[in-house]
């Protein structure tokens, strides 16, 4: 991508806000020669978009290359890219969780409380944990609760697994303290109408 400038054309306006990487200027009169011949319109319809992508995936246009984009180096593609990466990282973490409750502070998930919000919460098992039944979980103040579960032998149990305390032969020693297992956690916020 490139900057509408003197480096690119001598009919450019740098002092539009909207456009802060330069836009087309129209002629004065279809027969003149003081402005783009296309229509600025389109040209900055469709430029002006492409700065939107940027800024919205990098903050500014700083670091744009210069240089017109093609199918082997698209700045263009790399803004769309850093978009989608950053909306799924934003969206799904893994975290460690222990025993029957896991409290999070929602810090560590980048949420601030609001009782009048409302949000969609998904949370499974990262990785081989088969005997785990759906996680509650709910939004507060005090942080992401968490609440574990698991089927063993047709019943429902509470907690992540237990950790196998003792020495000798298998089946000697006693169950001792939970241990911990990592979560795949996804929040989205809801809007009035339970709409993601």
């Amino acid at each position: 991508m490139f900057k509408i400038g003197p480096g690119y054309t001598e009919y450019y306006d740098l002092s539009d806000p909207q456009y802060p990487g330069g836009k087309a200027v129209n002629t004065s009169t279809p027969e003149s020669m003081d402005g783009t011949n296309w229509l600025a319109e389109w040209f900055n319809d469709l430029h002006g978009g492409r700065q939107a992508v940027f800024i919205e995936a990098f903050g500014s246009l700083k670091d744009i290359s210069g240089q017109p984009d093609n199918a082997e180096a698209s700045d263009f593609l790399k803004a769309i890219l850093k978009i989608i990466d950053d909306k799924i990282r934003n969206q799904f973490l893994v975290k460690e969780i222990t025993g029957v409750e896991t409290v999070i502070p929602l810090g560590e998930i980048g949420i601030t409380f609001n009782a009048n919000k409302k949000y969609a919460i998904f949370i499974s098992p990262h990785g081989n944990f088969i005997e785990f039944l759906p996680f509650g979980a709910e939004l507060l103040e005090s942080g992401l609760h968490i609440y574990a579960r698991r089927l063993i032998d047709n019943k429902v149990t509470p907690g992540t697994r237990r950790r196998r305390w003792g020495q000798g032969k298998w089946g000697e020693g006693t169950w001792g303290e939970y241990g911990s297992m990592p979560v795949n956690i996804m929040i989205k916020e809801l809007d009035n109408g339970g709409n993601t």
